[in-house]
């Protein structure tokens, strides 16, 4: 009986260590598909500075 419960805490263990590395797998991915998100709002603030910018060099010629 004793060899039952020792194998059955084993295999237990042995489940935990693949759900653990599976997480760590999960998290990784995640911070790296959290810096290309980070990347593209960058990318996209820039371009909407510098499409504001344009807009009002615009607004300041008919102004002028």
């Amino acid at each position: 009986m004793t060899n039952m419960k020792l194998a059955y805490i084993e295999h237990i263990s042995q489940l935990l260590i693949k759900k653990i590395k599976n997480v760590n797998h999960l998290v990784a991915n995640s911070w790296y598909e959290l810096e290309l998100v980070r990347q593209d709002v960058r990318e996209i603030t820039k371009a909407y500075e510098e499409w504001l910018a344009e807009m009002n060099e615009t607004f300041d010629e008919l102004d002028s």
